[in-house]
């Protein structure tokens, strides 16, 4: 997805000869730099989209010709939308922002989109929108709007008196980016809110828990808009409990000496303080017969497994540190396992199938994909797409004689994790893994590559255009995993985005991606996003897939297609380039 602007500080990025190279970090700078464009209030619409069980996200639409209507509305307090772009290719007709890097709040001409993140927080019976300080914890969040009250679906937010959207700015010309404005100063919107409101989690949700930070349970309800974590997929109830499942390793104990594992549970709203429910972990524990101690040379897992009765096991992709925690999260008693090279936690052991389909179903409630495995087996039996074997090295074209330069833009990063999608998906991670691989095998036909990032490091916007210019670079790839919501896994597919004269790069990349995969075509489209827009060079923005969708979250998860996809993308880079020397 789009990046955040958060500072404009430009660095110098060097090129050297068949070196994959990367940006310093960026100190902050003004944001006063840029501008802001006052829009028709009715083209536009403020969402609250559902992003699991009980959690939302902000959605932003916006209505740029009148061919078709991008949304309908229905009722009054609260007001119900139906995404009506959903139903067909709106290239040209509608605009939309799924997450805190299309929009930010501005106030008495400020960006404050550093100082500042979007929450969607419950109180009572309302959704509010919710300014959130990220330096100073104690100061009382800014309310913007409410749903008036909550709905089932996607709901319209009624912005408050004062408030309204406007478009961000840039040497006099409009960007994608939407503002949430409000022309009173901040001390005085500060004063407003005077420490009444909902006060969302103490620690920001926004950035992911490295392994070596303590992993903090957010509330339940509060979430940060565009950036769900997963945790709002837990509904506070606790997993069903199958008759024989067993959630530890065989062989080992939990702390009840049962085999029990705990889960989160939701206190009910307090009336006193009008602050929002806390997540608790309940202990919820069930008989299951102790396992058996082994002497000498423990048995495997699969023997312990078969020694105990158990013929099935439930297994959800799970390469990320994120996804791990969020499973474990569920399920304590989960641990990691690898089958054919891909990871996966373990979540139960069964003796039959249908006890174990019965469980895959429950985490399918959680916005888990599950998989049910025999013991003995090494690959998923009944799962939506099966972890792919190892790919063969791709046979690419060879690129014409003289100096190529391309830059491989991967998207988000460090505290920006971009989308987060089914089972804890994070785009950051995502964008990096293709990245990289497409950087290693256009090296390997001798374009020389300038990455705009090779680890998890954030870099705002206008560096990553910085970086191509003064490399002279022939082609800017920007790599993105799209999303839309929780609640509509039916989306997916690939789209790839161009600006002026990136319309033949968008094509060949788009092209290549669709015949190496099985994805949807979401169609090659036109968009003025900062870095296709303000890049010089040939510059396109490729949406791998949806990490909210259910077809793609499975193939996004899988590093082989991954690297698939990567080398589908080199592939239409070169192709191009032989084509247009």
């Amino acid at each position: 997805m789009k990046s955040v602007i958060r500072r404009l500080a430009l660095i110098a990025a060097t090129a050297t000869s068949a070196a994959v190279n990367t940006l310093a970090p960026v100190p902050p700078a003004a944001a006063a730099q840029f501008g802001q464009q006052e829009v028709d209030q009715n083209k536009f619409i403020a969402i609250a989209a559902p992003a699991g069980a009980t959690s939302h996200q902000l959605l932003i639409l916006e209505q740029i010709s009148r061919s078709r209507a991008c949304w309908s509305e229905s009722g009054s307090a609260p007001t119900v939308v139906d995404p009506l772009l959903l139903k067909f290719d709106f290239t040209g007709i509608c605009g939309r922002s799924t997450d805190s890097n299309g929009y930010s709040i501005r106030v008495a001409d400020q960006d404050l989109g550093v100082q500042y993140s979007l929450r969607l927080v419950k109180q009572a019976n309302d959704l509010k929108l919710m300014a959130v300080s990220n330096r100073d914890r104690s100061t009382p969040p800014i309310e913007i709007g409410r749903t008036q009250p909550i709905a089932n679906g996607f709901t319209k937010i009624e912005l408050n008196p004062g408030w309204r959207l406007t478009k961000r700015t840039y040497n006099g010309r409009a960007l994608g980016h939407i503002y949430l404005t409000n022309n009173q100063d901040l001390p005085t919107l500060i004063a407003a809110a005077g420490g009444s409101q909902a006060q969302p989690a103490p620690a920001p949700v926004t950035r992911p828990v490295t392994p070596s930070q303590p992993v903090q349970q957010p509330p339940a309800i509060v979430v940060p808009v565009g950036s769900s974590t997963g945790s709002g997929s837990t509904s506070g109830r606790p997993l069903p409990t199958p008759p024989s499942v067993v959630t530890t390793r065989p062989g080992s104990s939990s702390s009840s000496g049962t085999g029990g594992y705990t889960v989160p549970t939701v206190e009910p709203d307090s009336p006193s303080t009008g602050r929002p429910p806390i997540t608790t972990p309940a202990p919820v524990t069930r008989p299951t017969t102790p396992p058996p101690v082994y002497q000498g040379t423990p048995p495997s897992p699969t023997d312990r497994a078969s020694s105990l009765g158990f013929n099935y096991r439930v297994i959800v992709p799970a390469s990320s540190t994120a996804q791990q925690r969020r499973i474990k999260t569920l399920v304590p008693g989960a641990f990691r396992t690898v089958i054919n090279g891909q990871v996966y936690m373990q979540t139960g052991l069964f003796r039959t199938q249908p006890e174990a389909e019965s469980f895959k179903q429950s985490l399918a409630r959680q916005s888990l994909q599950a998989s049910v495995v025999s013991v003995a087996a090494t690959t998923p039996t009944n799962t939506a797409q099966a972890p792919s074997s190892p790919s063969p090295t791709p046979n690419l074209p060879s690129v014409p004689n003289g100096r190529i330069v391309a830059v491989i833009d991967a998207g988000h990063g460090g505290g920006d994790p971009g989308a987060v999608g089914i089972g804890g998906l994070m785009e950051k991670e995502i964008n990096l893994s293709i990245s990289q691989e497409v950087a290693r095998l256009l090296e390997q036909q001798g374009v020389q590559v300038v990455m705009t990032r090779r680890d998890d490091r954030e870099i705002d916007l206008a560096p990553r255009v910085s970086a191509a210019e003064r490399a002279r670079a022939d082609v800017f790839v920007s790599i993105h995993s799209n999303s839309l919501s929780m609640s509509r896994p039916d989306v997916n597919g690939i789209e790839t985005y161009y600006y002026d004269s990136g319309k033949k790069l968008a094509e060949s990349i788009h092209s290549s991606l669709l015949q190496s995969t099985n994805a949807r075509d979401r169609g090659v489209r036109t968009a003025n996003f900062y870095v296709i827009k303000n890049t010089s060079m040939p510059a396109v923005l490729v949406e791998v897939g949806f990490v909210t969708g259910k077809e793609d979250s499975v193939r996004l998860s899988d590093a082989n297609s991954r690297k698939q996809m990567a080398a589908a993308i080199a592939r239409g880079i070169l192709q191009y380039v032989k084509q247009n020397p």
